[in-house]
């Protein structure tokens, strides 16, 4: 500030970084709660502290809020004064995780294993509904092939399609051609070549490792209609031509109707 009667104006952007709304309960002023616009005076220089726009933010929502620095007025300036006061205010945000209402729930990400039987096809479950868009009990979903996911503080790291026969689960990895999809189709075509060696299903019903433009591995017989790998990362089941589950190379992942 040069003269009495300048001031600056800063407009502060709030963004909600995390995975819940939030809402800002008070703003701190030298750690003391404020819930309305606040003034408060150091030496010569006044600080206008404006409340938020905003109280209630969504996920990667913004609000703004606005503090004014103000050097006082000739009338209001107590003692001599050279251009060289300091005075520091320190304004923090008190939030909640939540929308500011009461009983709202707040879940912590989950890491985890989830288990769908679904035709969408999503990489987030943050904003999902456990018990209706997923599950982490495989039994719940009542069926005898599914998808599974491995979870990561909510984001889907990978993807597989998984199926029961002889009272156990079988899971083939969808995996992306850029990674290591030569041990995976490996493991992914063990799988059913034990599918085959259970239901002692023929040659002329399995083909294992049998490439005419991409690799194939699958069985045709025992309890489904067929099982598949491919080597660029694709894996299914069916239970007909037109109902079955499948998880694509880049862990795009759903099942039919």
């Amino acid at each position: 500030f040069y003269q009495p009667g300048d001031q600056i104006e800063y407009t502060l952007t709030i963004q909600n970084a995390s995975t819940v709304p939030v809402a800002i309960k008070s703003i701190l002023i030298d750690n003391q709660s404020v819930t309305t616009d606040t003034t408060i005076t150091k030496g010569n220089i006044q600080y206008i502290v404006e409340m938020p726009a905003s109280t209630n933010i969504a996920v990667n929502g913004t609000t703004t809020m606005k503090v004014t620095a103000k050097f006082q007025n000739d009338t209001d300036v107590t003692g001599p004064y050279a251009g060289s006061e300091t005075q520091t205010v320190e304004v923090k945000i008190n939030a909640e995780q939540g929308d500011g209402t009461d009983g709202m729930v707040v879940t912590n990400p989950y890491t985890g294993t989830i288990y769908r039987w679904s035709t969408a096809s999503f990489s987030n479950i943050s904003n999902l509904i456990e018990g209706t868009d997923y599950v982490k009990n495989a039994s719940l979903l009542n069926k005898n092939y599914y998808l599974k996911h491995d979870v990561e503080d909510d984001i889907i790291t990978a993807s597989y399609v998984c199926f029961i026969y002889n009272n156990s689960e079988h899971c083939m990895k969808g995996v992306n051609w850029e990674a290591d999809w030569g041990a995976s189709f490996a493991a992914n075509t063990q799988i059913i070549q034990d599918y085959q060696s259970f239901y002692n299903l023929s040659n002329n019903e399995c083909s294992l490792n049998s490439c005419y433009g991409n690799c194939h591995s699958q069985c045709q017989g025992g309890s489904f209609f067929q099982i598949q790998a491919i080597d660029s990362g694709t894996v299914r089941v069916f239970e007909s031509d037109s109902t079955y589950c499948q998880v694509f190379s880049n862990n795009i992942a759903y099942c039919t109707e």
